[in-house]
């Protein structure tokens, strides 16, 4: 009975938040290691334990009804830092529009174990947004800019579904990238640089006095974030060059002997045109590799510049940029491979996808929302009170 009392006491220091946890377990072990002398059964305590860490207020709307300060700034981030999540999860699908490359690996278990992680990810965005807006919904004292802007999160975390509605209706484009449904995925950025204008007003984020320290933070920032997509881009380049270049589509083509290659007579105009659209698509891989490295030089300057004026955490940066670059990166490489069927990394595309995302949602709970897991000493019921 004693061991079942001390799990019900573990289980709601838990459950508590984390500033009144020490307190709590500190006053609940002790009442358990007392309550034969006091006449008390365990299990009473533990259930009383139970019941104050479940009815306590925390950011999860238990009632609609007006909470303390510290309760209702929490509730707030965690429902700006879920809608911004998703949001950003849903606008990412715009780099995977030409979709992947089927099987991840040629291992079940792999493949079985990035399914799981892939509806793990889908299942977290759905919850999120619904437990985003219950929160800015129920709960009373919510600045109404932090409730526009997550309205607005949830809006744009839409844009793949109100795309795909839009291809099905509309003419098809002959790009995958360039097609009606690309408007709902600008409109959805819009959205989300709107919402964080207004959570960064309401937050009162700024920098801190302007000091050696923040220039330099902002710096190697910036340095770190050009590094990770001058390498993307050295290696998307090295992939583009080592690939096979076929000398025929297909069975329009060449007849070849051990000396010379002939074309075709019966398929010679559509091998002129297959070789056009080949000399076309070369071309425009070169522009987005051009294009490529100017984003990556301006993207850099965006996130040096974010850290200097609004005092954003350096690695917290660092970390977001990379999880935007790794899920471009795959973007381009999946591109590539749609235009030769040859040119595939190392790593799969769809793997690089899913990490890029997960790891962007993590440091948008991690950063915006306050989310920590931290490990808790389990303490001894038999331990005695600090006097």
């Amino acid at each position: 009975m004693r061991f079942a009392s001390a799990v019900a006491i573990d289980v709601a220091v838990f459950l508590l938040p984390r500033h009144l946890r020490e307190r709590y377990c500190e006053q609940w072990n002790a009442d358990v290691r007392d309550a034969e002398e006091a006449g008390i059964q365990r299990s009473e305590i533990a259930r009383g334990a139970l019941a104050f860490a479940v009815t306590l207020g925390r950011p999860t709307p238990f009632a609609p009804q007006t909470v303390r300060p510290e309760v209702l700034r929490r509730r707030s981030r965690l429902a700006a830092a879920l809608s911004l999540s998703s949001a950003l999860v849903g606008l990412s699908l715009y780099a995977n529009a030409a979709g992947g490359g089927g099987q991840v690996t040629n291992n079940t278990v792999l493949d079985f174990i990035h399914f799981v992680a892939v509806s793990v990810l889908a299942l977290f965005v759905v919850v999120s947004v619904v437990v985003a807006a219950v929160l800015v919904s129920i709960t009373r004292g919510v600045h109404p800019r932090v409730r526009t802007a997550v309205w607005l999160l949830i809006v744009a975390g839409t844009s793949p579904l109100v795309a795909s509605q839009l291809d099905s209706t509309l003419t098809n484009a002959y790009s995958v990238y360039l097609t009606p449904g690309g408007i709902a995925y600008v409109v959805g950025f819009g959205l989300v640089v709107a919402a964080s204008l207004l959570l960064v007003r309401q937050s009162g984020l700024r920098a801190r006095a302007k000091s050696q320290r923040l220039v330099v933070s902002a710096l190697l920032t910036g340095i770190a974030t050009l590094a990770v997509a001058a390498l993307g881009l050295v290696h998307a380049i090295a992939v583009w060059a080592a690939r096979d270049v076929p000398e025929y589509s297909w069975n329009i083509g060449l007849a070849c002997d051990d000396t010379v290659c002939t074309v075709i007579p019966a398929t010679s105009e559509m091998f002129a045109a297959w070789a056009l659209l080949k000399e076309q698509f070369e071309q425009l891989v070169v522009s987005v590799f051009v294009v490529w490295g100017i984003a990556g030089v301006l993207f850099a300057i965006v996130v040096a510049t974010l850290v200097f004026f609004t005092g954003i955490r350096p690695v917290v940066a660092t970390v977001a940029a990379v999880s935007v670059l790794l899920i471009a990166h795959a973007g381009v490489m999946t591109f590539l491979y749609l235009g030769t069927f040859s040119a595939v990394p190392v790593v799969p595309t769809d793997v690089m996808f899913l990490l890029g995302r997960w790891m962007l949602v993590a440091v948008v709970l991690y950063g915006v929302g306050g989310v920590r897991l931290e490990p808790r000493t389990r303490r001894s019921v038999e331990e005695p009170v600090a006097s």
